[in-house]
């Protein structure tokens, strides 16, 4: 096998020749060291600004649509609540009408209504959701 005209031998280390050679960048002056320093922190607050500015933006964004969903939630509770107030006549009258029949009053239990016997009074009867 024949070795390539130009590689030097592996025990002679290699030495630069004049003209391959760079020269080494001189040091930095203070001056020039303190400028580069200033740059780079500019450059870091503007990030962390960015960043900043990014996360309040959609930390705005989500109490926005939280606030939001909470007015219609409440919104909704409203009207379940008046639906339940025009809906408990019937109910009562449903309860009355249940008494008798074994198969209703077992989807009362179910869904978690205590139909209660009627009063000596003479007050109708009531049903009372309990809590499971």
């Amino acid at each position: 096998m024949s070795a390539p005209e130009d590689a030097s031998p592996i025990d002679q280390p290699s030495m630069p020749t004049e003209h391959g050679a760079t020269a080494p960048e001189p040091p930095l002056d203070v001056a020039r060291a303190l400028w580069q320093l200033r740059i780079l922190t500019c450059w870091l607050g503007l990030g962390l600004l960015a960043m900043s500015l990014a996360f309040n933006a959609f930390v705005w964004k989500q109490n926005r649509n939280l606030l939001a969903e909470t007015g219609f939630r409440t919104h909704q509770a409203v009207q379940i609540q008046n639906n339940q107030q025009r809906l408990h006549p019937l109910i009562e009258e449903l309860a009355q009408y249940s008494r008798g029949n074994p198969e209703l009053m077992a989807i009362f239990k179910r869904s978690g209504f205590e139909i209660r016997s009627q009063p000596a009074s003479g007050a109708p009867f009531s049903s009372v959701p309990t809590v499971n």
